[in-house]
């Protein structure tokens, strides 16, 4: 890359969203000489180490380092002068500062500083900035897109300063005639909100809620922010929106209106203001901006609310430490406290950053954070806390977090989302940066006729445009969908470029040609590889057009290949623009009235094609409309798609060949990455001697790489890569080593084509055929003569030919343990199946054999059914399946009753839940995992579904975190599924029921009562209950049906009036009450206790009234 002037560079940085430009790269003279340059200029030189030493000594003294050293980083800093010179800032990556990192401690608090930091001992890798070695506790490896960076070598030997080519010019009276400032009010407002500073003033309170722009989309989103905000519990609430976009000062603007009620009247959209007025709720708030490191959000959330409630309000929280996991007791716990000083008020914590927080974490330290966020948004719903989370991208659809967003992806609807749309920030524009009077308006309008003559969309959208004016709409939409620019903020890119313009004489418009010149100015975004072949063909389609289009079409010509640039960026390629959509986004007429811009659009077009020879620019016919569309396409030079496959094999790497080769196996064997983690992956196998199945992992041990401490699971299959020299270290006591032996050139080759391929397509190159040869190298192809094999059944091959093998150490031959197979996904289920299922049954010998097969794909499905059917306490109506399931498991006796008292899972489970007598058990902690490990290796579903039976059968009780209980006398109605277990957290042992009245009772109906006393025999005493109570129920319905007919007939030889007395006389109770669900329920109906005698008697005379109907009815009347 060319080298540039420092002042160039300099000029730049002070466009950017962050104003911080790092220098990598040791050379100690160049540097010397770029510090004295600076410092004549009046720059300061600040030396961070010296600086931040003693704080470090501080940090060192601490049992741990505080969440928040990035604010304390942040005083220190804001105490300086505004342009610095940071150099020796290594220090930072220590983890006494939470290993973040220069950039990551430098980078916000350069919003209102300009910087430039030596990074001597980093390496700059495309976007990619290293420091230390691998291994160490402080090696990093950031990824920078949002600060600007440059390597030493490429700030140009001069040290002479340029003279500025364009003066601000400020002063109207200055500006030339015709010049476009004068056809507005240019306002230069504070684009930087720093919350933490400017809601310590009233006076700086008091601006922000006047100088805040409500658009429509954001009124209807704060006034249901508000109202949720009335409300005893809430929904928790995301803030949306790119840097720049206003989303500090919108929260600003909330945290005022809500803790000032007498600043409401300052709010400018009226229905905003009335909203806030019906605010009646008051709240202790909360806030802080999340710095960053290696630090838990939880740590910061607990540590901030202790120290700003105790600042605030005098409020002392409970200290919680890694020890209390609990999150939903502990938030609960703050709520309490907040409550006890004042039981009408609620929490309002706001936490800002959250999307850069996570982003520049490694990905295995998100999940916690994500999970977090999870129990958050359940808290808010049932408790008086609104937590609100701001950030730049929706953490849960953003691509950078896809793995973990995606098992959380639920967590989203939790949330109240308030986006700050592009129309927001247009209105900011169009009010607050380049307002204008009512005679503004009428000039633009005039000066834009002949535009709006030309162009549909002027003539159609007219307010926009001279509300926007300079600027215009596409370029705004273009800066909101383009993704180079999230870091910059449309609002500081519409004050720093037009503060430049003021003078320049209309017509002058910034439309979005513009972004391809900041993208090619700014060398982090120009080396983006799109954006770099995109400049390159553009640089050279400008030397043609310089040499071959005349002069009074060149500037149009530029304007043209710039927009069709930025189009092949926007669409990836797949898209181009007709003479139309250019001619109108691009504000291009012609001088002459004969033409139509359309037709002057494309007669450029024709031109800038004869001068490149049809090279790069393609016409493209839509046969449905008739519009031709044009495209700037990188592959047309000439080149055969072959030929081209063939350089770019050429330029394949080792690292890529390994990565292809380990995509093509994730892709064949379908694997998820197990946490984020990219080597680690889950993994299921059969374990057919049981029905049953193991959980454990899939790594891939690519050379060099280093494995984390993973939770247990039960086997791991490591594929280690062919270019690996390091031994693979074990990882579990069922491990199965495969290595693949690359012996050949052909496999290589094989590798390096997709690799090849797959690289072209990223460029935009014939990405249509590309895709074509991707998909036959992969899958093979095959005609009537010829069949060539693809990767996968290659890949197949390589393990099962290829390969070596090893389990737990010891070598073994994979042809001998299975037949060769087409398919690697086939091979491997079949191999790791005959590996390990004895080893599992060797270790797992108390693992009982189910009925049934049983995989995670069923059994959650399949368990919960046996479950429901249980539930009821009605065991005859068990399907045969799962009486056979529950027997195998000995769980029901030979009359297919419950009977636990052969089975040890079940009197294990019971003993341990007894062993802590009046207090809870933890039923994952001290069962599931307890029962987990050998000799049982049982899956937490059969655990489940025991503790299910024990509470059918009373012995237990079943408790939520919420405290909701499930017993015997409740789980008929409540029990579900099994996974309620989610929240389903505590066992407890159940009292001893006393079956006194229940004995009575079956006494008094002509049972034995005695066997309900005994365990072993309750349920058969119970089902004999059961049926006696609806053979009663019955014999009541029949003697009422015998006495109807007796009136329907002549009455002879009987008195209707003594039998309806007689039979009224046994009517002491509802009969259907004794229908009782379980042998739990007798205590419901146990109020009969004092008419046992009369019930008995009633009975009897039942009996004898129905035998005397019967006789009457069938001999006495008949005869």
């Amino acid at each position: 890359m060319e080298s540039k002037h420092i002042d160039t560079y300099l000029n730049l940085v002070s466009g950017q969203r962050f104003k911080l430009w790092g220098v990598t790269g040791s050379d100690v003279v160049k540097q010397d000489k770029i510090v004295g340059y600076l410092q004549d200029q009046g720059w300061t030189l600040v030396n961070v180490e010296n600086e931040l030493a003693g704080l470090m000594s501080d940090l060192d003294e601490g049992e741990e380092p505080p969440h928040d050293i990035g604010q304390k980083i942040k005083e220190w800093f804001h105490g300086k002068p505004d342009n610095l010179i940071l150099v020796n800032s290594s220090i930072l990556y220590h983890k006494a500062f939470l290993k973040m990192s220069p950039i990551g401690a430098f980078k916000y608090n350069s919003r209102n500083k300009n910087c430039v930091m030596f990074l001597e001992d980093e390496k700059l890798f495309g976007n990619r900035l290293y420091y230390g070695e691998i291994g160490t506790e402080e090696y990093s490896d950031q990824y920078v897109h949002d600060v600007f960076l440059t390597e030493i070598k490429e700030i140009e030997e001069n040290y002479t300063p340029l003279r500025k080519t364009k003066p601000v010019i400020a002063d109207k009276s200055k500006l030339v005639r015709d010049a476009i400032g004068l056809m507005f009010d240019y306002t230069e407002i504070k684009d930087v909100v720093d919350i933490d500073a400017d809601l310590r003033e009233k006076d700086s309170r008091r601006e922000l809620v006047s100088s805040f722009i409500i658009s429509e989309s954001l009124e209807r989103q704060v006034t249901d922010f508000l109202d949720n905000l009335e409300k005893p519990n809430h929904k928790a609430v995301k803030i949306i929106g790119n840097y720049g976009s206003g989303k500090s000062h919108l929260i600003a603007f909330l945290i005022s209106i809500i803790t000032e009620p007498e600043i409401r009247d300052l709010i400018k959209n009226d229905n905003v203001r009335d909203a806030a007025h019906n605010i009646s709720r008051k709240f202790s708030t909360v806030q802080f901006e999340l710095m960053p490191g290696d630090a838990e959000m939880s740590v910061w959330f607990y540590r901030e609310i202790a120290k700003q409630l105790k600042a605030g309000h005098d409020l002392t929280i409970p200290h919680f430490t890694k020890d209390h996991i609990n999150h939903k007791d502990n938030i609960i716990k703050i709520i309490e406290t907040v409550k006890t000083h004042d039981p009408t008020i609620g929490l309002l914590v706001i936490m800002d950053e959250v999307s850069d927080f996570l982003a520049q974490k490694q990905p295995h330290l998100t999940d916690r954070d994500f999970q977090f966020l999870r129990i958050i948004g359940q808290v808010c719903q049932y408790q008086d806390l609104m937590v609100v989370t701001a950030m730049q991208e929706d953490i849960y659809s953003s691509p950078r977090f896809k793995a973990v967003a995606a098992q959380e992806s639920r967590v989203s609807e939790r949330f109240q989302n308030i986006i700050i749309h592009k129309e927001a920030v247009k209105k900011v524009i169009a009010e607050r940066i380049v307002p204008k009077s009512g005679n503004q308006r009428t000039e633009i309008k005039s000066r834009l006729r002949p535009f709006s003559e030309k162009i549909e969309d002027v003539a159609n959208q007219m307010e926009d445009y001279v509300n926007l004016f300079p600027f215009t709409p596409f370029l705004l939409d273009m800066f909101h969908e383009l993704p180079y620019f999230e870091k910059r903020g449309v609002i500081q890119f519409a004050q720093n470029e037009l503060k430049y313009a003021l003078n320049e004489p209309f017509p002058f418009f910034f439309t979005f040609d513009k972004i391809f010149e900041l993208l090619e100015a700014n060398p982090n975004l120009r080396n983006i590889e799109e954006v770099y072949d995109l400049a390159r063909v553009v640089s050279l389609i400008r030397q043609k057009i310089n040499v071959s289009v005349e002069s009074k079409y060149r500037d149009h010509a530029d304007k043209l290949i710039q927009g069709l640039a930025v189009y092949a960026i926007w669409s990836k390629g797949e898209n181009g623009a007709t003479a139309k959509e250019l001619a109108e986004n691009l504000l291009i007429i012609p001088q002459s009235k004969v033409f139509t811009a359309v037709d002057y659009v494309s007669s450029i077009i024709q031109k800038i094609r004869n001068a490149t020879d049809g090279f790069y620019l393609r016409i493209v016919r839509d046969t449905a409309t008739g519009n031709d569309y044009f495209k700037l396409d990188l592959a047309i030079d000439g080149k055969d798609p072959e030929e081209r496959i063939d350089t770019a094999v050429n330029t394949v790497s080792e690292n890529q060949i390994e990565t292809e080769f380990f995509d093509q196996v994730k892709d064949i064997l379908e694997l998820q990455p197990f946490q984020n983690l990219r080597n680690v992956f889950e993994d299921e196998c059969s374990w057919a001697s049981v029905k049953s199945f193991r959980r454990g992992y899939v790594v891939f041990a690519r050379k060099g790489t280093e494995f984390p401490s993973l939770p247990r699971k039960d086997y791991v299959i490591a594929v280690i890569s062919p270019y690996r020299t390091e031994d693979m270290p074990k990882l579990c006591e069922h491990q199965l080593d495969i290595k693949i032996t690359i012996d050949s050139e052909l496999k290589i080759e094989a590798l390096k084509r997709i690799a090849a391929i797959r690289q072209l397509t990223d460029r935009n190159i014939l990405v249509p055929v590309m895709k074509k040869k991707l998909a036959e190298t992969i899958e093979g192809t095959r005609t009537a003569t010829r069949e060539r094999p693809g990767i996968k059944f290659r890949i197949a091959r390589w393990f099962y030919a290829s390969s070596t093998a090893k389990v737990s150490g010891k070598t073994i031959q994979v042809q001998k343990l299975v037949r060769e197979k087409d398919n690697l996904f086939e091979l491997m289920y079949e191999l790791k199946t005959s590996v390990f299922d004895k080893r599992f049954s060797e270790t797992c010998k108390e693992h009982p054999r189910y009925a049934q097969i049983l995989s995670s794909a069923n059994i959650l499905r399949t368990l919960s059914d046996i479950a429901s059917e249980l539930t009821p306490g009605d065991f005859t109506k068990l399907k045969l399946a799962h009486q056979q399931f529950l027997k195998n498991l000995d769980l029901l006796n030979s009359q297919n009753d419950p009977d636990i008292s052969g089975s040890r899972l079940s009197l294990n489970i019971l003993n341990i839940i007894s062993s802590k007598k009046d207090r809870v058990t933890d039923i994952e902690k001290e069962i599931v995992a307890e029962l987990a490990k050998a000799p049982y290796g049982i899956e937490p579903e059969i655990v489940h579904l025991i503790l299910i039976l024990l509470t059918v059968m009373g012995k237990i009780s079943l408790r939520a975190k919420g405290g909701d209980t499930l017993d015997i006398g409740n789980i008929r109605e409540k029990f579900k599924s099994l996974a309620q277990f989610e929240t389903i957290a505590y066992a407890t042992l159940k009292d001893d029921l006393s079956y006194d009245f229940a004995q009575r009772l079956l006494n008094t109906l002509g049972l034995n009562g005695a066997k309900i006393l005994q365990e072993k025999t309750r349920n058969e005493a119970f089902k004999e209950y059961k049926e006696k109570v609806a053979q009663i129920i019955g014999d009541f319905a029949q003697t009422r049906t015998l006495i109807d007919k007796v009136k329907e007939k002549p009455q002879r030889f009987i008195s209707l009036a003594d039998v309806a007395a007689a039979y009224e006389k046994t009517r002491i109770t509802d009969w259907k009450i004794l229908d009782i669900a379980n042998h739990a329920k007798f205590s419901s109906i146990e109020h009969l206790n004092s008419k046992l005698s009369e019930i008995r008697d009633a009975v009897a005379m039942q009996k004898n009234i129905r035998e005397a109907m019967t006789y009457y009815h069938e001999t006495v009347y008949d005869g």
